[in-house]
């Protein structure tokens, strides 16, 4: 199986326009599958995004590290997984603005590591840190200097942990708390905030997307909407 998994269409108007969006529904509260039904923060507001722009959403699923490859080729119009701004990234593809602030945390497997890390994350240690492959995480202990093991499948990460595989597993806070509600031997060790810009994203040659999609966050901001969405899904810092 290839790293397009499956399709999932919302296509209630005929005659509207259809944008593709690619989406990596392994990472609650942002996108998961549930009773096979696609939910999430960032499927709510994609959803209201394209209500407010008039058209219809085909979701594409597939790997994180997939997306900007696969819109680069073509294959999508934009990324609905919301993504940290870069330099890196910034460099082929266009952000929209900010969508909600950024805090990022380490598990553990209870007290079965010795605490090798301290409190904001950063000593210089010999752990080896989980963290989906291409994701922030991954880039900044690989930055550190830091042992870091990539995974395709944040779920693989977890399942690495359990096992002893590896010592760490960095990720969103908010979706390792939702991991340990469904894992209650594993614990936050450190946690630490980045400034960086999350949005959806669109190709560099295409900002006439990326600007409909602000002008509908904006909107969605003076309303209420997105704040609401923010409160609804526990992914206020």
């Amino acid at each position: 199986m290839g790293k397009i998994l499956s399709i999932l269409s919302f296509s209630f108007m005929l005659f509207a326009d259809v944008l593709k969006a690619g989406i990596t529904p392994n990472y609650a509260p942002y996108e998961f599958i549930e009773n096979g039904e696609l939910k999430g923060f960032d499927v709510d507001v994609v959803n209201e995004i394209a209500k407010r722009m008039n058209v219809d959403v085909k979701y594409i699923y597939m790997d994180f590290d997939a997306l900007i490859p696969a819109l680069k080729a073509k294959k999508i119009d934009f990324i609905a997984s919301i993504m940290k701004k870069t330099a890196k990234r910034e460099k082929s593809v266009l952000f929209s603005e900010n969508v909600k602030d950024s805090i990022n945390a380490v598990l553990y497997l209870g007290a079965s590591v010795e605490n090798t890390l301290n409190t904001n994350c950063t000593d210089k240690v010999n752990a080896l840190i989980g963290a989906e492959l291409s994701s922030v995480q991954y880039d900044y202990f690989k930055d550190l200097k830091r042992n870091v093991k990539a995974f395709n499948d944040i779920n693989l990460g977890i399942l690495a942990l359990k096992n002893n595989k590896i010592d760490f597993l960095a990720l969103d806070k908010h979706s390792a708390l939702r991991f340990i509600e469904k894992h209650k031997e594993l614990g936050i060790f450190c946690e630490y905030i980045d400034a960086s810009v999350q949005g959806y994203v669109s190709d560099t040659n295409n900002k006439e997307l990326i600007e409909k999609i602000n002008i509908a966050l904006k909107s969605m901001k003076e309303d209420g909407t997105l704040e609401r969405l923010i409160i609804k899904w526990g992914i206020k810092i």
